[in-house]
């Protein structure tokens, strides 16, 4: 009897162990994968830092297809939306804080580049688009901000999904200290968050005005 013990405690112990060994690979093979789906981020945003410095330089150009480079500032838009967002869900669930902020302002600077590029493109085109810049605070630790912020985003998700390439949606964190950012925040007088700026002229500021933007974008 006592042998037969020892034999199903040694099993349950082996069961076990390749349990917790298997855990514990799944989870270094998720977290591998996730770094490199990281680095690759990284790698693209270098390429659209670069991107961009170039648009800038086609909007002076005498002549550019002015359709053409407005669908491709939407599509643009769009992407690197989504590549922040999922670097966002990276962060959350891992160890890339450091890596991950450092990222989060290369996405900051690459929308605050696009944003001037389409506000050069209004002056030199005429095309009947809105851009919607939404200053927030990245991280807070603030629950009430966090909540109020999860509406603002949910609201403005909705809206780009509804109005299409009519909208370009350019998010922008507010509290990374970066020169060229808190200068935009200064010129256009954005002293709270969050606010949704429209067009560079009109301003959301509260929930209790968030339903006004659909005033905006109709």
């Amino acid at each position: 009897m006592e042998r037969k013990n020892k034999q199903v405690f040694w099993e349950a112990l082996i069961i076990a162990i390749f349990i917790f060994g298997s855990g514990l690979f799944f989870g270094y093979f998720i977290e591998l994968n996730q770094v490199s789906n990281v680095i690759s981020l990284y790698q693209e945003t270098e390429l659209n830092l670069l991107d961009t410095k170039i648009q800038d330089g086609i909007i002076s150009l005498n002549e550019i297809d002015c359709e053409l480079f407005f669908n491709e500032s939407v599509n643009f838009a769009n992407r690197i939306y989504e590549e922040a967002k999922l670097l966002e869900k990276y962060e959350d669930s891992s160890q890339l804080s450091q890596g991950a902020l450092f990222q989060h302002k290369k996405y900051d600077l690459l929308r605050a580049n696009l944003w001037i590029n389409t506000i050069k493109l209004k002056e030199r085109c005429d095309l009947d688009f809105i851009t919607l810049v939404y200053f927030y605070d990245y991280r807070t630790s603030s629950l009430g901000l966090r909540s109020e912020q999860e509406v603002f985003s949910r609201k403005l998700l909705e809206v780009r999904n509804e109005k299409g390439d009519k909208v370009i949606l350019i998010p922008i964190a507010s509290n990374l200290n970066i020169n060229s950012i808190e200068y935009l925040k200064s010129y256009y007088k954005m002293d709270t968050v969050p606010t949704i700026l429209i067009n560079e002229k009109d301003k959301i500021t509260g929930i209790n005005e968030l339903n006004n933007l659909d005033n905006y974008v109709n």
